[in-house]
């Protein structure tokens, strides 16, 4: 009969404009949270199957998207336009690979015919997610490290994108309730007033964090913790109770700081966890080169104080690294055990001031890897140099 014979329908988290997480999914990979339903979908193996799926391409931010939040992608500085997003993602020397560009236009024809449509039903219903702390608003990438900035939604759909069509309007603040994404459909709370909006006629009594009055999503974001990585290290974070976010020996990721969460982009890892408690972080290389940490504490989704460790070197790929958080205001040097023996060898303070902790052991120590990285060429010099130093 079409939808004029509908007399009800419900949307809950409905990305109808998209969501940038669909940006993630098929330039870098995700498990689309399947690790909560306990499939296992191996990021890379998601991204090779989206890379021919309509419906994915159709979850990337429509036109009307930039028009109502502004460019979701940034390159170089660069705010991309929604051309130059399809652009960079069908062409960018900074991408493994390249997006499937004939998905890219019929996804932007299927937007175009679709992004204005009203729902003829008698009784149009919208459950709408905000306030969650990792819902992906944008990608800041500049020379291949990939940075996030959060926005208001259901920690995968912003909310700018599921109240974009008339009707009731239920907010549901993830501070108040924890229901995300998949909660909205899994969630007692919520799965009930589904079932009161279809079953009755009369007004469901809300639970508490719900509400039909948009000053329960006032796009506020509560203050939270972002500890990130960026270039090839791992990155663990352990709350006083011991419980730990990040992924396991086996690669799957953990997570259990109660309300924590955790994101990885290409060699990019995100973990956000709640404000005013201690962590213990660790990081441990699987590679040479070198990595950035950076600690943010962010205020509405904004960056409020940054404390970044720049340019640590990594000239063993079993190094790792620790620091001991107690306040963005009281940050402690990140110390490092340099080839992985157990034993701290250096520490890095966040301007950028390298800590020799034990004195000559310390410049022998470099002297050794000079010679190992062929700085110094001469196994006599090597000699040379530590016996003058142990003499000293």
């Amino acid at each position: 009969e079409g939808e004029s014979g509908i007399n009800k329908l419900v949307f809950a988290g409905t990305p109808h404009l998209g969501a940038p997480k669909a940006f993630k999914v098929l330039n870098y990979g995700d498990d689309f949270d399947l690790r909560f339903l306990f499939l296992g979908l191996n990021k890379n193996k998601a991204k090779e199957i989206a890379q021919n799926m309509p419906g994915v391409y159709e979850l990337l931010p429509s036109r009307e998207y930039l028009t109502k939040t502004g460019s979701y992608v940034e390159n170089n500085l660069q705010s991309l336009t929604y051309d130059q997003v399809n652009q960079f993602m069908t062409s960018d020397s900074t991408l493994p690979d390249y997006r499937n560009s004939n998905m890219l236009n019929l996804a932007d024809l299927f937007h175009q015919s679709h992004d204005d449509w009203l729902p003829q039903s008698a009784q149009v219903f919208n459950l709408l997610g905000c306030r969650a702390y990792d819902t992906i608003g944008s990608f800041v990438i500049e020379n291949g490290s990939i940075d996030i900035n959060s926005i208001t939604g259901d920690g995968t759909v912003p909310l700018a994108s599921a109240d974009s069509l008339n009707g009731e309007k239920y907010f549901v603040s993830y501070p108040e309730t924890k229901i995300d994404h998949l909660g909205l459909v899994r969630d007692s709370r919520t799965v009930d007033l589904i079932y009161n909006l279809i079953n009755s006629d009369d007004e469901p009594v809300l639970p508490a964090g719900i509400s039909k009055t948009e000053s329960n999503c006032d796009l506020i974001l509560d203050q939270v913790l972002r500890f990130s990585t960026h270039s090839p290290v791992n990155l663990h974070i352990y709350d006083s109770a011991g419980n730990h976010t990040g992924l396991t020996p086996e690669g799957n990721i953990e997570i259990n700081i109660p309300d924590s969460n955790f994101l990885q982009v290409e060699d990019n890892t995100f973990i956000f966890v709640p404000d005013g408690e201690e962590y213990s972080v660790n990081i441990d290389a699987y590679a040479t080169g070198s990595f950035d940490f950076k600690i943010k504490e962010l205020v509405g989704g904004e960056a409020r104080n940054v404390i970044v460790f720049d340019d640590v070197p990594i000239n063993n790929p079993e190094l790792k690294a620790s620091l001991s958080f107690s306040g963005i205001n009281n940050i402690t040097p990140l110390d490092l055990d340099e080839n992985g023996d157990g034993q701290i060898d250096t520490g890095y303070s966040s301007d950028g001031e390298r800590i020799l902790y034990f004195g000559i052991d310390n410049v022998i120590s470099d002297v050794n890897l000079a010679y190992d990285l062929d700085w110094i060429h001469n196994i006599k010099d090597r000699d040379s140099y530590i016996k003058k130093l142990n003499r000293v």
